[in-house]
């Protein structure tokens, strides 16, 4: 693995534990890991695909960018 792929999977690592730790007070929160993009390529990335809106805002606070997609709201940070 290269030291960009450890990189990628450890800020995924952190959106995932971030999302837990916001679900163990709020409504449940559904992820996909991944998603399909246009002309059927595999993407990387953490979508959210169902979450409260104290979900989103805990995300901004902790300094994630959202994008919305068709698929659901990516979360990503730029370094």
């Amino acid at each position: 693995m290269s030291d960009l792929e450890a990189e990628r999977y450890e800020a995924q690592a952190s959106i995932l534990e971030l999302l837990a730790d916001i679900q163990r007070t709020s409504a449940p929160i559904e992820v996909s890991i991944g998603w399909v993009g246009e002309r059927g390529t595999v993407q990387q990335g953490i979508v959210i695909k169902s979450a409260p809106a104290m979900a989103v805002q805990k995300l901004v606070e902790a300094g994630y960018n959202l994008e919305i997609m068709q698929q659901g709201v990516r979360v990503f940070k730029i370094p």
